[in-house]
Formats: structure tokens, C-alpha cells, sequence
């Protein structure tokens, strides 16, 4: 079954996996589907139980909170950044 995952986090999709190997950065509905997206990852950059010369790290987490512009108009305010937290 294919895996449910968003490219920006929501509060929805708050369970990220990062590959550094290939920059992927996707956002999860659930643990599940994130924990079998690592594993399928663990299993691409593992050879003889071991690290492949060019598997940097594969990172796993929870999205607490996301930074977005806060201003309507950039273009004549400039930009203007706040965290903004995800309901958990």
C-alpha cells in the first residue's frame, strides 16, 4: 500500500523523515507510515550490515512548530517571519 505523505509539514502530516542522501525531506499522517519510510531507507543505505560510503544520516522526527512568512505583501513590506506552532 503506497505511503500517505505531503512535502511541507501540516498538522496532519508532522512526522517527518529527512534522507540526506538524496535530500529528501517528507511529511507523514502517522508513525507507521513514516517508520516504514525509514526502514525502506535504512534498507537502501545498509550493505552487509553496514553504512554505504555515501549515506551521510537519515533523521526521523515530530514537527512542533513551522516558520512562515507572516506578511500578506512582501513585495512592499519586506518579509516577516513567526513561528508558527502546529496543533499536537
Amino acid at each position: 500500500m503506497p505511503r500517505d505523505f505531503k512535502c511541507k509539514p501540516s498538522k496532519d502530516y508532522r512526522y517527518f523523515l529527512f534522507d540526506a542522501e538524496n535530500g529528501d525531506m517528507l511529511y507523514y499522517r502517522n508513525i507507521e507510515d513514516r517508520d516504514d519510510a525509514y526502514k525502506s531507507c535504512l534498507g537502501r543505505c545498509l550493505e552487509d550490515n553496514e553504512w554505504l560510503d555515501s549515506t551521510d544520516h537519515i533523521c526521523v522526527g515530530t514537527v512542533t512548530g513551522v516558520t512562515l512568512p507572516l506578511n500578506d505583501n512582501p513585495e512592499v513590506d519586506g518579509y516577516d517571519y513567526g513561528l508558527v506552532k502546529v496543533d499536537c
